[in-house]
Parts: C-alpha cells; sequence; structure tokens
C-alpha cells in the first residue's frame, strides 16, 4: 500500500510564499478600500477650521458649540479652542451658529467662513439679577412645616418628561483622549408618587 505524498511536506518554501502571500495582499485591499472611502468624503464635503476665543483676552472657549441652524450639523471646539466643521457641499448658504456658556450667541453666514484660520470671538453676556431678600428664621420647627405645606408648590404633581444632553471626557496630559455624548429622556416622577425616576438613551 502507497502513501500519497503530501506536497506541503515536500515543498514548504511554496506553503510559506502562499501564507506570507495572503497575510500581505489583504490588509493592502482593505487600505486601498478605506482611503478610498476617506477621499470620497474629503470630495463630498466642505471643511472649515478655526478656533472661538474670548473677545476680551484672546483666552480659548473649550467646547463651544457651532452648529448650522436648521440642521443637524454641529461640532464642538477641543481644549485648545479648535474646530472643525464638515458641510456638505451642496449646502452652499446658511447661518452658523456659536455658542458658549456666559456668552452671547454670534450667528455667522457660512459664506464668510474660510477653509482655515477661522477666528471667532464671542462677547461675556451679563444678566441682572432681581434683588433678593434673605430672613433669618427664628424657629426651625416652624420653618419645615411652612416647607412642607408648600411642596406643592415647589414639587410638580404630574410626571415630567424632560430631555437632557450628556458629555463624558476623558483627559490625559491636559489633553482629550476620548469624548462621549449621549442625548437622554428622563421621566421624573411627581413628588406624591412611590415610583422611581427613570432614564431612556434616546441617542
Amino acid at each position: 500500500m502507497k502513501l500519497k505524498k503530501n506536497p506541503f511536506r515536500k515543498t514548504p518554501f511554496m506553503a510559506a510564499t502562499l501564507i506570507l502571500l495572503f497575510l500581505g495582499v489583504t490588509p493592502s485591499v482593505s487600505a486601498a478600500f478605506l482611503y478610498q472611502d476617506m477621499q470620497e468624503q474629503e470630495i463630498s464635503f466642505n471643511q472649515y477650521q478655526g478656533r472661538v476665543i474670548d473677545s476680551e483676552t484672546n483666552n480659548p472657549l473649550v467646547f463651544a458649540t457651532l452648529s448650522i441652524e436648521n440642521t443637524n450639523i454641529s461640532t464642538v471646539s477641543n481644549t485648545e479652542g479648535y474646530f472643525s466643521l464638515k458641510v456638505p457641499k451642496d449646502m452652499s448658504e446658511g447661518q452658523v451658529s456659536v455658542s458658549f456658556l456666559g456668552y452671547e450667541t454670534r450667528t455667522i453666514p457660512l459664506t464668510q467662513l474660510k477653509e482655515n484660520k477661522n477666528e471667532i470671538a464671542l462677547v461675556v453676556s451679563f444678566t441682572e439679577l432681581s434683588e433678593v431678600s434673605l430672613a433669618v428664621p427664628k424657629d426651625a420647627k416652624a420653618l419645615v412645616k411652612e416647607t412642607l405645606l408648600r411642596r406643592g408648590d415647589n414639587y410638580f404633581d404630574d410626571p415630567t418628561l424632560m430631555t437632557a444632553f450628556y458629555r463624558e471626557t476623558i483627559k490625559k496630559r491636559r489633553k482629550n483622549v476620548s469624548l462621549s455624548e449621549a442625548v437622554v429622556n428622563i421621566y421624573k416622577s411627581p413628588y406624591n408618587s412611590d415610583r422611581r425616576d427613570a432614564l431612556q438613551l434616546y441617542k
């Protein structure tokens, strides 16, 4: 009885060549498709880069929001105030809204933005608060009773549905290495109910 010879045993060089050929070609093909996809994205989008700063101190405004009105296109500035906004090429007109907490919102026509080196300065917003009078209670027990009597004025009697924005950043050596954002729906139970509040991830 004759045993069949294994061709790969006789020619190990052939087997090694096939393995190396497979390992070498496959990543190149994947990289080619990835590069082609990136090129297509660059062709279909216009990119605007720049920086958001304080109008008086020129300090960078971290996590300032830039969005195109009446669209879902938006971005935020990084820890150094720099931003990169990608807009489809078929969108030639539009208003870019730049906002930051404690500053006046600024609206800029999209046609006025350059491809890079855009510098957007925001002005501090001052809000005058009404006068508040504080009185120190003399009887703590009476204060607690009055608070309980007014709980209907300070809390909701009906369930409430709220939408909130969540953002979490991870920093390493003063630079962001991770940024997570989400939109959540919050079901707030009324004060006179024993049901717990509920949270739902929307996006």
